[in-house]
């Protein structure tokens, strides 16, 4: 592996046969699978070793207002790892048998497996359900380097295939006929720079690979892009909300069912789901906030134990000693002796929230407008927008986390007084950061973007890879799948003879 600055070298041109666009968690994950491969591999992305922030408005919101599209974006080798808390979660078969994903559950499932071998993970994610309630228990669980490009540098540091193109932005694909001849990027300098390739894979992450795609498809030239209806369409993020509190009667079941606990060396949480009857229910998961989300003091107590964990120096140690805080850690370490459970909270009551895959909706969509950025792709617009079916099938999931908690004698949840009201419910519901949809899998090409093989319709050579594949969001997290769909990925193209 090589790593170079597209700002310091001089090369206007490159050569290879497959270019990936996009170093975040996909693309390096990817980068990893081609490794021990005869293909000469390019990896280019906008940001370097270094986190940098851009702080200038990319995306502007017309619908239900999304946070995490507005906030500051960071790029860096690495892409969203370098913020994010390393947690992992399968889909389950019902999420999968609601639209056309081009597997089924079995296959899916068979990439989850190798997926585990390949980052040699032992996950427990199996989901229980009660057959009292229409509940069921899980874990989701923790990577221990959540920042995947420090997690596969060593890993594909001695491969001789792989080159890495820093500070350099993805233009405008070069199109002849179906096939892409080559791409057009710039680095910081605005020094114009092309690759040639037989194969090119877009891995930005679910809002850049949609704005890079309409960018593209708003260019005068003919291009197969234009044909698409659906780009940008079906935007997805999951709905979360805190709705209540859980006063606790028995800390002891309360610490056995729904405190973190260290499982084959990760962390793994228990969360509940609710029961899938059908294809028209929507998916959602309920767990407990931790008191450390929401207090400074126990949230550097925690912190500041986590890294005396990693690195078992007098600097970490005398951190731990902070009188401020001194008492947490102490808790911390006596709870975690006696129970083998990490504390999740302090005092009797502890805030409960659930998310909840949202309705696939095609007017739910990002857009453009003329404005250039500084990289020369266009701003955004993101219409998100919600249903009411959210808001009626999270009320049933509500009441039936209600009825268990005060049968089962946990605790007793109370929910907010006017949370049951659509207006208050519309104005209290947030973003996960969990983008999909936009670019999703389809039949044909005119019902989606890509097809069952992640190749974007019309064209012979241009794959997607990410979450902005998906037909719709599931209830967990989006990363584990997304790898697995990419370890999919990585297999059609590494068939011999093969020319998709």
């Amino acid at each position: 592996m090589k790593i170079i600055d597209s700002n310091i070298e001089k090369n206007t041109s490159y050569n290879a046969d497959i270019v990936i666009i996009g170093a975040g968690i996909i693309g390096i994950f990817l980068t990893f699978l081609l490794k021990k491969t005869k293909y000469k591999i390019i990896l280019i992305d906008r940001g370097n070793k270094n986190f940098n922030y851009f702080k200038e408005i990319r995306t502007i919101n017309k619908g239900t207002y999304h946070a995490s599209s507005q906030s500051s974006k960071a790029f860096t080798l690495g892409g969203k790892s370098s913020l994010w808390g390393g947690q992992l979660s399968e889909f389950r078969k019902e999420d999968i048998q609601k639209n056309f994903w081009g597997l089924q559950y079995n296959e899916l499932k068979k990439l989850y497996n190798s997926l585990y071998k390949t980052l040699h993970l032992k996950c427990n994610d199996k989901i229980i359900y009660n057959k009292n309630f229409k509940i069921g228990f899980y874990f989701t669980y923790f990577l221990k380097e959540p920042n995947l490009f420090k997690y596969f540098k060593n890993r594909i540091l001695n491969a001789k295939n792989i080159l890495i193109i820093s500070n350099l932005v993805a233009q405008e694909l070069v199109f002849k006929n179906k096939k892409v001849e080559f791409l057009k990027c710039k680095n910081n300098k605005n020094n114009l720079i092309d690759i040639k390739a037989k194969k090119f894979i877009l891995c930005l992450g679910t809002i850049e690979n949609i704005r890079f795609f309409l960018t593209n498809k708003a260019l005068s030239r003919n291009n197969p892009l234009k044909k698409l209806k659906f780009i940008g369409c079906f935007f997805q993020d999951h709905l979360a909300i805190t709705f209540g509190k859980l006063t606790v009667k028995s800390k002891t079941k309360f610490s056995n069912l729904f405190e973190n606990r260290l499982l084959n060396d990760l962390i793994h949480q228990p969360k509940m789901c609710n029961v899938i009857n059908n294809k028209n229910q929507l998916s959602m998961t309920a767990s407990f906030i931790s008191q450390s989300h929401e207090n400074k003091l126990i949230y550097k107590a925690k912190n500041n134990l986590s890294g005396f964990k990693k690195n078992l120096n007098i600097k970490n140690f005398i951190k731990l000693l902070n009188f401020k805080y001194f008492k947490y850690v102490v808790l911390y370490i006596f709870h975690y002796m006696i129970f083998k459970r990490i504390k999740l909270y302090f005092g009797n009551t502890v805030k409960m929230h659930i998310i909840s895959e949202q309705t696939p909706i095609s007017d739910s969509k990002i857009t453009i407008n003329n404005k250039k950025l500084k990289d020369g792709l266009n701003q955004a617009i993101l219409n998100w927008k919600t249903d009411t079916k959210e808001f009626d099938q999270i009320k049933i999931f509500i009441k039936e986390l209600v009825l268990f908690f005060n049968q089962s004698r946990i605790g007793k949840l109370d929910v907010k007084k006017d949370f049951l009201k659509y207006k208050k419910f519309k104005k209290n519901i947030t973003d996960t950061n969990h983008a999909s949809g936009g670019l999703k899998i389809s039949k044909n090409s005119k019902e989606g973007v890509c097809d069952k093989n992640f190749k974007v319709w019309g064209t012979s050579n241009l794959f997607v890879a990410g979450s902005a594949l998906f037909p719709n969001s599931g209830h967990s997290n989006v990363t584990l799948t997304a790898m697995a769909l990419t370890l999919k990925l990585s297999k059609h193209i590494l068939k011999k003879n093969n020319t998709n």
